[in-house]
């Protein structure tokens, strides 16, 4: 899949600036000396933008927390059902 290789670069990049737009949004509210009104609901749909902002770097670096024990199993029994679970969780990861 070399045209696979070609997209490395620029989904990389992507990813890095989700992950930056993420962090800045965390440290950014440091910035506003007094509160903002509907700070609540602000911090609420943060958490949540957030998470989803650096789900793709967290996967991309292999840091995503997951248990292997069920398909370490189903890959050693039955190798082509465990690749196959495998595809379908990278592109469940690339969908996210």
């Amino acid at each position: 899949m070399k045209w696979l290789e070609g997209l490395d670069r620029p989904f990389g990049a992507l990813v890095l600036a989700a992950n930056a737009l993420a962090s800045f949004w965390i440290f950014g509210r440091f910035l506003f000396a007094a509160p903002i009104d509907g700070t609540t609901e602000l911090v609420a749909m943060s958490v949540i933008a957030v998470l989803y902002l650096q789900i793709p770097h967290t996967l991309r670096s292999g840091r995503m927390t997951r248990s292997d024990a069920f398909l370490t199993r189903i890959v050693e029994s039955r190798p082509p059902v465990g690749h196959a679970l495998h595809i379908l969780f990278d592109v469940a990861g690339a969908v996210l």
